[in-house]
């Protein structure tokens, strides 16, 4: 673990994602339509109609792109605790959580230990939800 991540950083979980994952997640992303954040680039305004806003009890409120596959939200910088912990990617069709520190797969944690060519098969599955009409 980064020693920044574990003293600020709330990426936390089960399985260590490998770093060397990175170029693939990231690719995938920008075929979507985001940045390495998992923020929706300015060339993808249609997807802005799924983000949604996550209330903050401290009024440091955040956002998330959500449809009915999968969760991305990029890394939180504020101070409330119950949104720091949400994780920055879900896969809905199985649970599958990832979360890293500041970017994609920056000292990245995974809830199920899947493998690279799984979680590249779930990610193309991603962008197919968003094909959908």
């Amino acid at each position: 673990m980064e020693i920044g991540n574990w003293a600020f950083g709330n990426s936390r979980g089960s399985f260590p994602v490998n770093r060397d994952w990175q170029n693939m997640f990231c690719e995938h992303l920008y075929d979507m339509g985001f940045d390495s954040y998992g923020v929706i680039d300015s060339k993808h305004e249609h997807l802005e109609k799924h983000v949604v806003k996550i209330e903050s009890s401290i009024n440091e409120p955040s956002a998330k792109f959500e449809n009915d596959t999968f969760v991305i939200m990029p890394y939180y910088w504020g101070d409330d605790d119950a949104i720091c912990m949400l994780p920055n990617f879900i896969y809905k069709p199985t649970g599958f959580e990832l979360s890293w520190y500041k970017y994609a797969l920056r000292d990245s944690y995974m809830n199920h230990n899947i493998s690279y060519q799984e979680l590249d098969e779930l990610l193309k599955l991603c962008k197919q939800s968003l094909e959908k009409k």
